[in-house]
């Protein structure tokens, strides 16, 4: 093999690995896996919020449900009192129910208003617990997309591996000189394709078809001889 045919290999070897990088950068799983994980945190700050308003309302209810207790304590005495025989005087007895019964409508208010915490906080804490199942039904696609983004990746890795192997195999068969002609040409060529064969009467860098002149020129250069395609200027290995 002529060392200009094994600069089209070169050549091989860097258009597959810049298509390797291209698509290790640009697989739609990691734009997938993105999303869900945006999906998530959003889902998530929903959830704190849904969790704020349920500790709220259950520190409320708390602390109601001790004035009740209170309450309840407070009529407990008095009826003690009412009925323990320790008045002396109607006056007092009543004065005494008529505190009874005010504590005791306090106490029916604190009640409703106990009952209604528990109304408020029923839907929400259905919205927590659908939010929640949501939340892990995302996370375990995330998972899966993860997995396949890593498998992905390894293949992609591995393969670009092989490639740089072969690459640097290739490398080490030429003149040093040889290879600052490659990387001269891919730079003239702005990181295009620089070399290539020509089949037929097609160049394979640009796949226009060439003359019949041109093609003798080509054909009849020596194996060594560089020779440019006059439609792109790529070197073409016969």
């Amino acid at each position: 093999m002529g060392d200009l045919a094994i600069l089209a290999d070169l050549q091989t070897c860097d258009t597959r690995l810049s298509q390797l990088r291209h698509r290790l950068g640009n697989l739609p799983e990691v734009r997938e896996l993105a999303a869900v994980e945006e999906d998530i945190s959003d889902a998530k700050e929903k959830l704190a919020q849904l969790e704020s308003e349920i500790s709220q309302i259950k520190k409320e209810q708390k602390r109601l449900e001790h004035e009740v207790l209170s309450l309840e304590t407070k009529i407990a005495k008095s009826n003690d009192a009412l009925y323990g025989g320790s008045l002396t005087s109607p006056k007092e007895a009543e004065a005494l129910q008529d505190e009874i019964k005010s504590v005791q409508r306090r106490q029916t208010i604190v009640e409703d208003q106990i009952i209604e915490l528990m109304e408020k906080e029923e839907p929400i804490a259905l919205s927590f617990a659908s939010g929640s199942s949501a939340v892990k039904r995302l996370e375990e696609h995330c998972e899966e997309i993860g997995g396949r983004v890593l498998g992905i990746q390894s293949e992609i890795e591995a393969e670009k591996s092989e490639v740089e192997t072969e690459r640097a195999r290739l490398v080490s068969s030429v003149t040093a000189e040889l290879v600052a002609l490659y990387d001269r040409q891919i730079v003239r060529m702005g990181g295009n394709v620089g070399v290539a064969r020509l089949t037929g009467t097609t160049c394979g860098a640009c796949f226009l078809d060439l003359s019949a002149l041109d093609l003798d020129k080509i054909r009849s250069a020596d194996e060594n001889e560089v020779t440019e395609c006059p439609e792109c200027g790529a070197f073409l290995v016969k």
